[in-house]
């Protein structure tokens, strides 16, 4: 192929082109390739994957030197964001992990993995502190919401005396991503304080990196579940009251209800005697006895010879009975004890709306009657546990509720339904309007373009008749099977004179000063 004539060629048809076919044509090339720079771009970005991001420089330094040390070729993105071929990000990412890569700038468990029998009891305590602070920030570290964070562990020493025994505390710090509500911060007391033992969540302190207070102290946690406690109850009366209401009289009433808790400890004894003396025991002893006397010679004839020397007198026996009887005065000892969280008084305030009737066309209110209101009153108070005695105060009125205007309502239902349906098919619509903006496009901009470059090419005086300048192909096609159509009828002598006349044209057009002077001699002849 002779590209240089190829060249020519082009450089031909470009200059014979229009100014606005020219700019047209420039403009497509150019977006051909910016597109084709743009494709290459983005593939040879698209050779390297995202590894690790969010790396602290010390962990960054030591992914690098690793990457390094295994030959995989790396990229250094934004701060702290490394990336690696393709095809090596798993292989690179079980190589790190086999060295406890990242390790988030701290150290786990893994800083036991090599025993030391020189260490002290000491070294070996702060060692553990240091190790489950470690293993507790990669694990909040984990949270979508948290970006990095540092947790501090202090673990008292051990005292032999209980009541001197102190708890052990934590801090967290936390740099977030997206602001964690208090079910977040909750659960990362949790997460702490069940790593820890001895440790509650009232001794976790969660600060953010902006120095805001996160969690709660003891004392405003201890009121806020005293605040959450009330609430629960008074939701619980609420929907019970609402429950029971909407199967009297409908949606039309509003109710109240604030309950008073104290959340006092209470320990009672009380002990009761009775006035009437009671046995508590009876002891009876009896004694008898009888008693017999010697008498004689006193001596050793006495005791040795068998001669009775010696006489004894019998004389009557003698008994003593003694009875004791033990009296105490009988007593009741009743212990109680009442937790905390017990209902002091509670407070209700209903409204319930009256009853409407339709008259010449308007709606007329009408007051429930005093029989009616009392047993709502009734049923109310059974349902909330009402009692005088401890302070309760129910009030239940019958007050006409304001009415809603029908013609608003009616449009925002209707505006409501209509967005409805278009959210029904709003991925329908979303193709639909593409084909109507492509086929736009078509018609309005790439077509007209199409026609511009589909127009004849300007004539030049070079060697190009001036008879189809400015005109289409389908004309000059026309015009010449006309031309044929004419000369099939001519005659053989009109045929040589129209002949003739062409000839002198071409000459004519070849050479018209010559033409001219043959003119002018013809004449003056």
């Amino acid at each position: 192929m002779n590209f240089s004539l190829l060249l020519q060629e082009f450089s031909k048809l470009f200059k014979n082109l229009s100014t606005a076919q020219k700019v047209v044509l420039t403009f497509f090339v150019t977006l051909l390739f910016a597109g084709l720079i743009a494709l290459s771009l983005i593939s040879n970005r698209g050779q390297y994957s995202l590894l690790y991001s969010g790396l602290t420089p010390s962990d960054a330094s030591k992914v690098t030197i690793e990457l390094k040390s295994l030959h995989i070729p790396y990229k250094l993105a934004n701060e702290g964001s490394v990336r690696v071929p393709s095809g090596k990000v798993y292989e690179a990412r079980m190589e790190l992990a086999s060295k406890n890569l990242p390790s988030g700038g701290v150290v786990g468990f893994e800083l036991f993995d090599k025993s030391n029998f020189g260490m002290t009891d000491f070294v070996q305590n702060i060692n553990y502190q240091r190790a489950l602070a470690g293993e507790l920030t990669r694990t909040i570290n984990s949270l979508n919401e948290v970006q990095s964070s540092r947790v501090q562990i202090a673990i008292p020493k051990p005292s032999i005396f209980v009541s001197e025994q102190k708890k052990p505390t934590a801090s967290i710090v936390v740099s977030l991503n997206s602001p964690l509500s208090s079910s977040n911060v909750k659960a990362i007391q949790h997460i702490v304080a069940s790593a820890v033992p001895g440790m509650t969540i009232r001794d976790v302190t969660v600060v953010s990196s902006n120095g805001a207070m996160l969690s709660n102290s003891k004392e405003q946690a201890v009121d806020d579940e005293k605040v959450q406690y009330q609430k629960q109850i008074e939701q619980l009366l609420e929907n019970k009251v609402r429950r029971l209401l909407t199967s009297i009289v409908g949606k039309k009433f509003s109710v109240a209800i604030k309950v008073d808790a104290d959340f006092s400890k209470i320990n009672r004894q009380s002990v009761v005697y009775d006035p009437n003396s009671v046995p508590v025991s009876e002891q009876s002893t009896t004694e008898k006895s009888s008693k017999v006397v010697t008498s004689g010679i006193p001596g050793v004839v006495s005791n040795i010879t068998s001669t009775p020397s010696v006489q004894s007198k019998l004389f009557p026996s003698s008994s003593n009975k003694k009875v004791t009887t033990n009296y105490d005065v009988g007593k009741t000892v009743t212990q109680s004890s009442e937790e905390p969280g017990r209902i002091k008084h509670i407070s209700a305030a209903i409204i319930v709306d009256g009853t409407y009737i339709m008259k010449n066309g308007k709606l007329i209110y009408q007051q429930r009657s005093a029989s009616q209101m009392n047993k709502i009153q009734n049923l109310i108070a059974s349902a909330i546990g009402y009692d005088k005695d401890r302070g309760d105060r129910l009030t239940v009125a019958n007050i006409q509720f304001k009415l809603p205007k029908v013609q608003p309502a009616m449009k925002v239902n209707a505006i409501s339904n209509i967005s409805g349906k278009i959210n029904q098919f709003a991925t329908p619509l979303r193709y639909l309007l593409s084909l109507v903006i492509l086929i736009i496009l078509y018609l309005f901009i790439a077509k007209p373009l199409l026609k511009n470059l589909s127009r004849p090419i300007a004539a030049t005086s070079e060697g190009i008749d001036s008879t189809i300048v400015g005109k289409k192909m389908s004309d000059i096609e026309n015009k010449i099977k006309r031309e044929l159509a004419v000369e099939s009828r001519l005659t053989e002598a009109q045929m040589k004179e129209k002949q003739v006349n062409e000839n002198i044209k071409k000459e004519v057009d070849v050479a018209p000063e010559i033409a001219a002077n043959i003119v002018k001699d013809l004449i003056n002849e």
